[in-house]
């Protein structure tokens, strides 16, 4: 396991800090095990935790609430895609894709609500 990883508490749909949805999100080079994740998701104790490793011309995002992985989540989603292009400082037109559940699931950047 990697002794330090990236880890983010972001607020969807919010326009200032402590309103919204809080979630986390964690930048992997590569997935950690799922009990590793779980384990993360668990110890922050946020509502869900995001992790997501980049692919080809996009990222695969897996979701994680403290007790289980879950198949979608509606504010992590965007807090990932938040971090990704505001953050991390990833072109707007790279696409986010879930893995390895039901359905693919886009996102693209839009403008920073904070500046």
């Amino acid at each position: 396991m990697t002794d330090q990883l990236d880890f983010y508490q972001t607020d969807a749909f919010a326009e200032r800090p402590f309103t919204g949805n809080p979630a986390g999100v964690v930048s992997l080079k590569q997935w950690l095990d799922t009990k590793v994740m779980q384990a993360i998701a668990e110890e922050n104790n946020l509502p869900e935790t995001a992790f997501f490793v980049a692919s080809g011309d996009g990222f695969y995002i897996r979701w994680f609430t403290p007790g289980c992985e879950i198949d979608l989540c509606g504010h992590a989603t965007p807090a990932s895609a938040y971090v990704l292009f505001n953050k991390l400082g990833y072109p707007a037109d790279k696409a986010a894709r879930q893995m390895p559940r039901r359905f693919p699931v886009r996102t693209r950047g839009a403008p920073n609500p904070r500046g």
